[in-house]
């Protein structure tokens, strides 16, 4: 028999709210209460747990409501299936191995190899497309007249500069030379 220090212990190891064995016991006693009725009733300084024939009736209502509903899902999955094997059945009834679905397969693989070769081969010439042609023209164009713009902006900075400060002329085309402005500078044609 144990003496009274050891149980002491023991009860103390239940009841210390930070031990593994009082957190078990919160659990175990949370579930109890959730499954089955069971109700905790404080009776001066001691626990007791007891159950009540209405809760225990509400659970088997849940249950019963559960198993129906778990039932029908049942019944349901059932049919989905059998419709899907129908299905399958039937899909399969003209796709049996035959010399004719065989060459047919044959041709479609043909015809399928042939597009792609087309796709290819309209692809090499991709370069070629006339509305790429024109998109490529009229971007042209609008490069030469920006070009063309620049180079007026250009001319007009450098008669700005010079009228501006006509002391500096030397040290300007000194510039002028050094960013690639020469004396052959000219709008494009």
């Amino acid at each position: 028999m144990p003496s009274s220090t050891s149980q002491r212990r023991g009860v103390s190891r239940w009841r210390r709210k930070g031990s593994k064995c009082f957190k078990y016991f919160m659990r175990v006693k949370t579930s109890i209460w959730c499954t089955f009725g069971v109700f905790q009733v404080v009776l001066g300084t001691r626990y007791c747990y007891d159950h009540f024939i209405s809760a225990l009736l509400g659970l088997h209502t849940l249950l019963r409501n559960t198993y129906n509903k778990l039932e029908s899902d049942l019944s349901n999955s059932k049919k989905r299936y059998v419709e899907l094997v129908e299905h399958r059945d039937n899909l399969k009834r003209g796709r049996e191995d035959s010399e004719e679905r065989e060459s047919a397969l044959e041709e479609l693989k043909a015809v399928e190899l042939h597009h792609k070769k087309l796709k290819e081969e309209l692809a090499a010439y991709a370069d070629s497309d006339p509305a790429a042609v024109e998109a490529m023209k009229d971007a042209i164009d609008v490069a030469h007249s920006a070009a063309n713009r620049w180079t007026d902006n250009i001319f007009t900075l450098q008669q700005w500069c010079s009228t501006t400060f006509p002391q500096a002329k030397e040290q300007l085309e000194h510039m002028y030379r050094e960013v690639g402005i020469t004396e052959d500078f000219e709008y494009l044609q």
